[in-house]
């Protein structure tokens, strides 16, 4: 693995296309993150359907900098609106949260309450944001891409409708 940030943290790179969980639960995220993993992550639910794999160091500062936007109300840091986004996104971090243990095949034992969400039942895949992994199931991840870019194709610019089904704007 190279180090390629400034903090001098090594990142994560790369995906695993197609993996699953095995009959103990089980997930193998492949040996290539054990250097950077070590032998213990931390995995919560995102705001997106999928799970993020943090190691443990760098949630400790990304938890600081989450406290520090909570302890301030949002006072110079959020909008006002942005109040309620934020304490949403804080339940789902950790009401689906876990410390879990990387073994030496780089395997992960999920526990049953982050199974039990239905976000990791058939074919998922890993991939890499370079600071920490999201594991995805493979049909989730391509409803979310497509909602994306349509979002971003039909919604950006002014004038043009918010999405493919609506009639576009008159011009005067």
């Amino acid at each position: 693995m190279s180090t390629g940030d400034t903090s001098g943290y090594q990142l994560l790179k790369g995906c695993v296309p197609v993996l699953q969980l095995d009959s103990k639960g089980r997930l193998p995220l492949g040996a290539k993150f054990k250097q950077v993993l070590g032998d213990r992550a931390i995995m919560f639910k995102d705001e997106h359907p999928c799970f993020n794999i943090y190691p443990t160091e760098r949630f400790s500062e990304y938890e600081a900098r989450l406290r520090k936007l909570a302890e301030t109300n949002g006072t110079a840091q959020l909008p006002h609106y942005a109040h309620g986004a934020l304490r949403d996104y804080l339940r789902e971090v950790y009401s689906f949260y876990a410390e879990v243990d990387v073994d030496d095949q780089c395997r992960i034992t999920v526990p049953k309450y982050l199974r039990d969400t239905g976000l990791l039942e058939g074919p998922l895949t890993l991939r890499s944001t370079g600071y920490f992994l999201e594991i995805w199931r493979i049909e989730d991840l391509g409803k979310y891409l497509q909602e994306k870019r349509t979002s971003e194709m039909w919604g950006g610019a002014e004038g043009w409708p918010q999405s493919p089904a609506s009639p576009p704007a008159p011009l005067d």
